[in-house]
């Protein structure tokens, strides 16, 4: 139940990621770092977590090994829920044959000593029993963990890169907007330029067209044709 109900956030949180890569899909490095090294991997370790790696999907429970915990604090939640249930049927399987053998007994005459063991055996049953409960309650916590990990990458890591890159995403546009805007008024301006350096050689062409160096035939102020015709020239400029 708890595996179920950590997988269906998992899915969850995943789709809020998609969802995120998918809204922020332009070029970015500093994005898709922050995205792979952080979400994504967060969000894998999670998973792995609750389910292990994909090739041990299909292994039985592991062999529990007597390290004082540390192999278990390190496996995933459908591991230990494997080990818990191979513990529980074999504490089953023992509680029945104790059980059988109490029956027996009060049909036989035993001795002290075959009591004695009876009891152990129940004793170690009871152990046993106390020991499951311990890998339940750890496995909870563990769960437990995992759902606050996952709750923190939907808020604030995810929530926190859509807020960051969509304010980014504001800014560039707005340099774009306003590289475009100033690309348009240089084109203006470099337009302009030309129409003025247009009427500046028109101008230059007419006064070179009544300048005394250009027209030695006149030259002279008491020559009556060269007065005229720089007069002229001087009203058509």
């Amino acid at each position: 139940m708890v595996i179920d109900t950590l997988n269906r956030k998992a899915g969850s949180v995943r789709s809020e990621y998609n969802s995120l890569h998918n809204q922020f899909n332009s070029e970015d490095l500093e994005k898709e770092n922050e995205f792979t090294n952080k979400i994504e991997y967060l969000l894998n370790d999670c998973e792995k977590d609750i389910n292990g790696l994909k090739e041990d999907a299909n292994k039985g429970p592991e062999q529990e090994k007597d390290d004082g915990g540390r192999a278990e604090q390190k496996a995933d939640l459908v591991a230990r829920k494997k080990m818990i249930i191979a513990r529980i049927n074999k504490m089953v399987n023992q509680f029945n044959d104790n059980n059988k053998a109490i029956k027996e007994s009060n049909n036989v005459t035993v001795t002290d000593k075959e009591i004695n063991d009876l009891v152990l055996e129940n004793e170690e049953i009871q152990n046993e029993c106390t020991t499951i409960d311990e890998k339940i309650l750890s496995a909870k916590v563990f769960g437990n963990e995992i759902d606050e990990r996952l709750d923190s990458i939907s808020k604030p890591v995810i929530t926190d890169a859509s807020d960051k890159y969509a304010a980014k995403n504001k800014i560039v546009d707005e340099c774009d907007e306003l590289f475009d805007a100033n690309e348009e008024l240089v084109k203006n301006l470099a337009a302009e330029l030309v129409t003025i350096g247009e009427n500046t050689g028109i101008v230059s062409s007419k006064i070179k067209e009544v300048s005394p160096l250009n027209n030695p035939s006149h030259a002279g102020q008491d020559n009556a044709a060269f007065v005229q015709d720089v007069t002229k020239k001087n009203e058509v400029a």
